[in-house]
């Protein structure tokens, strides 16, 4: 586990600063879209840092693909 944790904390991740503006936009995205806060997240932070999402969840992708064109399908 020591091993793991190490590499882990050496991985170049870029980390995102969560502010309430972001935690009401997901909120309100989740409930919009009638998908989990853990899905609004994703789809959320990708618009912010406009980039493509993509995700292997059918389920999400067709509930979504016809407001969120940078979800892209696996």
């Amino acid at each position: 586990m020591q091993a793991f944790w190490g590499e882990l904390v050496h991985l170049p991740l870029n980390t995102i600063e969560v502010s309430h503006q972001l935690l009401f936009e997901t909120l309100a995205f989740s409930f919009r879209e009638q998908v989990s806060p853990y899905d609004a997240t994703f789809v959320v932070l990708a618009r912010k840092l406009e980039c493509d999402l993509i995700t292997a969840d059918g389920v999400l992708w067709r509930k979504i693909q016809g407001t969120c064109p940078w979800v892209k399908l696996l």
